[in-house]
């Protein structure tokens, strides 16, 4: 069972990518408060005289100052912060697609299904968890596998010896013995039915 390597949702978990796109926005506002009180700090003792429609207008530097710049310069900054925000969206996607696909994965593997294979893009992060758990479920799936095939042969071995010819006592005990055995390996047999394998060729 494979999986396509290519998302159309941009938003995959909505949560944790809104809670990341907040910190992001906080980020910005904190750095821009930053920004104020390091410049205010610097130029509070200053004032600036300014000329606007004939009138001479005097006020502190660095209000006037700031006033000028988000005047001048709103756009940049509208744009900065958008950008800021688009570069958090696409972070997070990195980050919440292959989380998605590990949720997916592990509800599936629970159903009994380890012949599902995670596929991550190549920017994505969590290649190195996605890859063990591939190789669990390839190793896992080698190991029922062989159960498996153990329990199907002691199966064919407790028919052999019910067919002997025996002692009537002996073959009672024998009987007894036999039907606790394959009624032991009935269990072993339906647990390992119970899950989808990998094929052999299938090695992560």
């Amino acid at each position: 069972m494979g999986q396509e390597h290519k998302r159309r949702k941009l938003f995959i978990n909505k949560r944790y990518q809104g809670r990341l796109l907040a910190i992001s926005l906080l980020f910005v506002l904190g750095g821009c408060l930053l920004f104020i009180g390091i410049f205010s700090a610097f130029f509070s003792d200053v004032l600036t005289v300014s000329y606007t429609e004939n009138n001479i207008q005097l006020s502190q530097t660095p209000a006037e100052l700031l006033k000028n710049i988000v005047i001048q310069n709103w756009l940049i900054i509208s744009i900065a912060i958008l950008a800021v925000l688009l570069l958090a969206t696409l972070l997070s996607h990195r980050v919440a697609g292959p989380l998605y696909r590990f949720e997916r994965t592990l509800e599936l593997m629970h159903q009994g299904y380890l012949n599902y294979t995670i596929h991550l893009r190549e920017k994505d992060e969590g290649q190195e968890l996605a890859n063990k758990i591939n190789e669990f479920n390839y190793q896992l799936s080698l190991t029922l596998r062989t159960v498996a095939n153990s329990s199907a042969a002691i199966g064919s071995l407790i028919e052999q010896a019910q067919q002997l010819e025996l002692e009537e006592e002996t073959k009672e005990e024998l009987a007894s013995l036999c039907w606790s055995l394959g009624a032991h390996n009935r269990k072993i047999s339906r647990a390992c039915n119970s899950y989808r394998l990998q094929d052999k060729d299938m090695s992560p």
